[in-house]
């Protein structure tokens, strides 16, 4: 009986060696896993800060978009507003007949506003008027006239001073 009680503990040891071995091995499998996993976590953490590095990053350069957007804005207004004035005080110096301040100040607007076709024919009309009869203006005022015609500009004044100009260089009208 002993000899069979030794082979039964002994297939018993054999048996619970067996389930611990089992044991090892699918405790060092999830081991495995887990230190997988571990190195996945890592990676993502790290892809996420990356991404919200990146995030900041645009986020300044949207803010500094964003400031300087409204920079010019107020500088858009600013500019507006003293053109207002200008031109105002253009039209101040035409109605009272100070051509030549005229002519300086709608210049100086079309500057700014190259294709403010009202402010071109103030301009032309302010160094006409100057001096009517100064043909070395004449060119610049032909010039004005032209691109006045071509922007469908039908101002009889326009026209007028046109005529006056061609007949003053003894052309005649086309």
């Amino acid at each position: 009986m002993k000899k069979r009680y030794f082979v039964f503990c002994f297939l018993g040891a054999i048996g619970f060696c067996t389930v611990l071995y089992t044991q090892i091995l699918m405790f060092k499998r999830v081991f495995i896993r887990l230190d997988y996993l571990q190195t996945e976590i890592e990676v993502l953490k790290q892809a996420n800060f990356d991404q919200f590095d990146e995030t900041l990053e645009m986020k300044q350069v949207y803010d500094d978009i964003l400031k300087e957007q409204k920079k010019k804005t107020v500088e858009t207004v600013m500019q507006s507003e003293a053109s207002v004035r200008l031109e105002k005080e253009g039209d101040k110096f035409y109605a009272e007949k100070n051509y030549g301040s005229a002519y300086r100040t709608y210049k100086k607007l079309l500057e700014f506003q190259k294709n403010d076709l009202k402010l071109r024919a103030k301009k032309m009309k302010s160094l006409y008027y100057m001096n009517p009869y100064d043909s070395e203006n004449y060119p610049e005022i032909l010039s004005d006239i032209k691109a006045l015609k071509a922007a469908g500009n039908s101002d009889t004044e326009v026209s007028r001073i046109e005529m006056n100009i061609k007949s003053e260089n003894g052309e005649s009208d086309d």
